[in-house]
């Protein structure tokens, strides 16, 4: 039994100094939780959403395309393809951020953003669907179940984008990325450090 108690019990007591910064990271968790989903425009504001929206729109031409938006939360990359794009898909699990981007889209005038509920391993669209399949912040937790239901909705010649797609530190999802074809580059999310973005081209 030692081995299972060494297993489950740490070796050495946490710091004062660890446990401070244990307690911070579980309330911005929470806090970030609360404001996503009780007050979005709160969470719309954050400094690191304000990302140059350039970083999106030379990855691919929106004019004209079906995009798909995963995870689209209060519709960062949804309303940048909207300018453009012949219908915007923002697909969001959470009911209230998709009331949230339906008013946003009435303010912009944006008249062919749909939010609609799913989620990145259970996609609401038949084989082939869109030009452009695109999500931030949402890839990683199941790569290959992501991945294939997104190539899955996507047409042949279709572009698959990961914007932000993972900070420098998720190195299971980045590997796997680059081992299915991915394209990648880095850029800057104010407030929160460098991001990776990823692309590429479904056959």
């Amino acid at each position: 039994m030692d081995h299972v108690r060494s297993a489950l019990i740490p070796s050495t007591e946490p710091s004062p100094e660890q446990i401070r910064q244990a307690e911070i990271k579980t309330l911005n968790t929470i806090n970030d939780l609360v404001v996503y989903a009780v007050d979005p425009s709160i969470y719309d504001a954050r400094p690191f959403l304000g990302w140059d929206s350039e970083e999106l729109r030379k990855l691919t031409d929106f004019n004209g395309k079906i995009v798909i938006d995963i995870g689209s939360g209060t519709g960062r990359l949804a309303f940048v393809a909207a300018e453009t794009a012949a219908v915007v898909f923002a697909v969001e699990p959470v009911g209230n951020l998709r009331r949230y981007i339906k008013q946003k889209a009435l303010s912009l005038k944006f008249t062919k953003v749909y939010p609609i509920d799913g989620t990145i391993t259970d996609l609401p669209f038949p084989p082939g669907f869109a030009d452009i399949t695109m999500g931030g912040h949402v890839f990683g937790d199941s790569p290959e179940a992501e991945y294939s239901e997104m190539k899955r909705v996507t047409k042949p010649g279709g572009m698959l984008i990961l914007c932000p797609g993972t900070s420098q530190t998720e190195t299971k999802a980045h590997e796997y990325l680059l081992t299915q074809g991915f394209s990648w580059d880095l850029f800057e999310e104010p407030q929160d450090g460098v991001k990776r973005k990823y692309w590429k081209r479904v056959e």
